[in-house]
């Protein structure tokens, strides 16, 4: 079922693409096709419609100035003329008898007027004079006469058009005619205040006009109306609508312009309207062909274009068909092949028949050539794992050797830069103070060695994390001047700083990382400046929300750095002079620490430098920016080794002269602490024992964990100092024993780790472990005693008045 399910997809996909690259364009083509013939015929249609209208007034035009011709002709002869104008008494029988011969005798030259019933003339006397289908006039519709005799008179000697009207005649078989009049002055067709001298009526029969228009070549459902100025209808294809009256929106409709047409809904039906005015009687013929009759033919052709597309689907169907099984066949094969290499049956697969030398065939060849590759690329695969493997397995040997390094030297670099300081403490020539002073800046070097190799090893392996904490900037940058002023005044050159007050007092951030990159600038920059001095300056670059980019710019007047060195000055153990006569020291990895660093911090570094006229570094660092308001106790400066991270050594000496607390005071306040030292190397312990005595704490020793939980059971202490790495059982492992054993017998006894693991993620394993703070080795002895004064808070008080 899955692959007839696949296949119906499959052609049915086949069919969609067929259907988009030729029905589809069909379809398009014949529904445009479509609408150009319908906008075709539509328009031919209506122009034909209109045409055809305009014929017909043409025609009521010939017919209105046959008549007009007739009236006139009848206006304009002498005999009538004399005769209308004369008094009646004077007017004999033989002359009214000659006058309605002459009336008939011009009547009988307009052979095309059969549709006349009578010519009535009257006199200003009130004599008629008529012709017509009756010779008896005695009986007239005087109403009739009068609105006719009314209409001339306005006209004041232009024929007057009045439609359907009533024949005057009430004798004559029409009654009902059409009704043409003029008004005889005595000099015709002058203008007003002439006397009038007769009234000329021309009646025409209404079923010869209908006769007419009746064999104009109208199609089913056509329709065609005459209409006077008065909306009522003069002729009707439908002869029940005669008389009747047109609308007077519809009827102002037809009379906007002369000519016209346009599509109106009449009975439910969209109907094609087409008019035209006659300019002599101001008579409108009107045309009404519904828009289904115009647009016949269109169904025609949308009916032969609908058997075509659907023909032409039917033949793309049952050929995509024919088609699919070539298509759809051969990718089913290869779907059961892939299923039978996914349950691992690999050796059942067999390669397949190419069927034919297109891009299906081309699929096959594909597929058979992946079957004999296969195995290769799993026995590759296999090899890629090994070798990951044994990557990662180097990898965490790296890690192991990396921490035991930091350790084994750690431990040994404690002793020696503690016992150099204590020897200084004692009494020495100037010239033997000077020989330990030296050996104590070596140490202090060589751990800042240390420090950068441990650190660079940690931004490689990604073991590097940046905590986010609050700080004050401008005491930080405050503490890198003061801890640089003897450098710099040793070489008597200037350093100072320059912050710019829209830059926010406290941030969120790494302050211990950006002082390790600002102090390896500082440094370098130092370093290589012999006069003039070092700049910093740190403005605002970016802001967004509470997310601030500050900029740092160091500069020097130092020796510069040459051109083509500049690209690769953040390579790791890369230095601006690399020769072997080089005058300045140092690994080459500050400044490739301080770039990851930068880029840690999501910003970007970058130098610009000129050789003689000194350097410029540049980098930018993002920040979150914090309330100026922040508690004192939760600003961090200098950095608290709560952060997790190892502070940075400072160029004086760790255990310098300044950072040991002498007062009898604390002495006497520490007297009552009673600490248990747990540590094996012997010098350390002599190391730790001088320098806590000497700040007046009492100290037990022991050698590994296990002394240190006898003494404990043994002896009441105020503190432990715990090393790591113990014999028999190590640091870890002891207090995690110890305090299983507080949670039965109560109480719980402060530990600190002091360690020389230092690595990422060590910390947080003492204090996971139960451990309450953490000092690495080699420890300054105001950080020592910072996590101890924070367990007691009366002797933070008695050291607070100290230097």
């Amino acid at each position: 079922m899955r692959f007839l399910h696949l296949r119906i997809e499959l052609l049915w996909k086949f069919i969609l693409f067929i259907a988009l690259i030729s029905v589809a364009p069909l379809l398009a083509m014949g529904w445009a096709s479509y609408q150009v013939s319908r906008y075709a015929i539509e328009s031919q249609a209506g122009r034909y419609t209109q045409e055809l209208t305009i014929q017909q007034r043409s025609y009521l035009d010939l017919l209105h100035q046959e008549i007009e011709s007739l009236m006139a002709n009848l206006a304009s002869v002498d005999d009538i003329k004399q005769v209308v104008s004369r008094d009646p008494v004077v007017i004999d029988r033989f002359t009214r008898l000659a006058t309605q011969a002459r009336i008939g005798y011009i009547l009988s030259g307009y052979t095309n007027l059969r549709g006349l019933v009578s010519i009535d003339i009257f006199t200003a006397g009130g004599e008629q004079y008529h012709v017509g289908d009756t010779l008896d006039v005695q009986e007239l519709r005087e109403d009739a006469l009068g609105r006719i005799k009314e209409a001339a008179e306005t006209a004041q000697g232009a024929t007057v058009w009045l439609g359907i009207e009533d024949n005057i005649n009430n004798a004559s078989k029409e009654s009902k005619v059409v009704v043409a009049a003029r008004q005889l002055n005595v000099i015709p067709g002058l203008g007003a205040g002439l006397r009038p001298t007769g009234l000329l009526i021309i009646n025409y029969d209404l079923d010869s006009l209908r006769a007419h228009f009746a064999r104009a070549n109208h199609a089913d459902g056509v329709s065609m109306v005459i209409v006077d100025p008065s909306r009522r209808v003069v002729h009707a294809t439908d002869r029940t609508h005669v008389g009747s009256v047109l609308s007077a929106e519809f009827y102002k409709r037809l009379t906007a312009i002369a000519d016209g047409s346009f599509v109106e809904t009449i009975d439910g039906q969209a109907t094609f309207v087409s008019f035209s005015r006659s300019s002599m009687s101001d008579w409108l013929i009107v045309s009404f062909t519904p828009m289904d009759v115009l647009m016949a033919p269109m169904s025609q052709i949308f009916y032969a274009t609908t058997f075509l597309l659907l023909a032409s689907l039917s033949l793309v169907g049952f050929g995509t068909l024919f088609v699919s099984n070539s298509v759809v066949s051969p990718i089913n094969q290869i779907i059961r092949g892939f299923q039978r290499i996914q349950r691992g049956e690999l050796a059942s697969v067999k390669p397949l028949r190419v069927r034919s030398n297109d891009e299906i065939g081309d699929l096959t060849q594909w597929f058979n050539t992946f079957l004999i590759s296969l195995a290769e690329k799993q026995q590759a695969e296999t090899d890629l794992i090994a070798a990951k493997e044994v990557a990662e397995a180097a990898n965490r040997a790296k890690s192991e050797f990396l921490a035991n390094m930091s350790h084994e030297i750690r431990t040994p670099m404690n002793g020696i830069i503690g016992m150099l300081h204590l020897v200084k403490e004692t009494e020495l020539t100037a010239e033997q103070r000077d020989y330990l002073t030296t050996a104590s800046n070596s140490a202090e070097s060589l751990l800042l060695l240390l420090n950068d190799i441990l650190d660079f090893s940690k931004i490689e392996a990604g073991k590097l994390d940046l905590a986010s904490q609050p700080f004050a900037i401008r005491p930080l940058v405050d503490g890198l001047i003061k801890a640089h002023a003897v450098m710099t005044t040793a070489k008597a050159i200037s350093l100072s700083a320059d912050i710019a007050a829209n830059v926010p007092a406290n941030l969120y951030g790494d302050e211990l990382r950006l002082r390790q990159i600002l102090t390896n600038l500082f440094g370098n920059a130092i370093k290589f400046t012999s006069q003039g001095g070092v700049t910093l300056t740190i403005s605002v670059d970016e802001v967004n929300g509470d997310q601030i980019t500050l900029l740092f710019r160091v500069a020097d007047t130092g020796v510069g750095i040459e051109p083509q060195k500049l690209a690769a000055i953040f390579d790791a153990f890369v230095q601006a002079d690399a020769s072997t006569t080089r005058r300045f020291g140092g690994t080459g990895l500050g400044l490739t620490i301080s770039a990851r660093l930068v880029d840690l911090m999501g910003g970007r570094i970058w130098v610009e430098s000129e050789v003689g006229r000194g350097s410029t570094f540049y980098f930018t660092a993002a920040f979150i920016k914090a309330p100026d308001d922040l508690p004192a106790t939760l600003m961090t400066h200098p950095p608290s080794v709560e952060t997790g991270k190892e502070p940075l050594p400072e160029p004086s000496n760790a255990f310098s002269d300044n950072n040991i607390r002498h007062s009898e005071e604390s002495s006497s306040e520490s007297a009552a602490l009673h600490i248990l030292l747990a540590e094996d190397n012997v010098v350390n312990q002599k190391v730790a024992v001088r320098l806590l005595e000497k700040h007046g704490f009492r100290v037990t020793v022991v050698t590994n964990g296990v002394e240190a939980l006898d003494a404990l059971s043994r002896e009441t202490y105020d503190l432990v100092l715990m090393d790591i790495q113990m014999p028999l059982m190590d640091g870890l492992e002891a207090v995690q024993r110890l305090r299983q054993r507080e949670q039965t017998g109560g109480g719980h006894i402060p530990v600190i780790a002091m360690t020389a693991h230092a690595m990422q993620g060590d910390r947080e394993r003492c204090l996971e472990a139960g451990m309450d703070g953490y000092v690495s080795k080699p420890f300054k002895v105001d950080i020592l005693l910072a996590e101890i004064d924070a367990f007691f808070p009366e002797i933070r008080r008695g050291r607070a008045g100290m230097p």
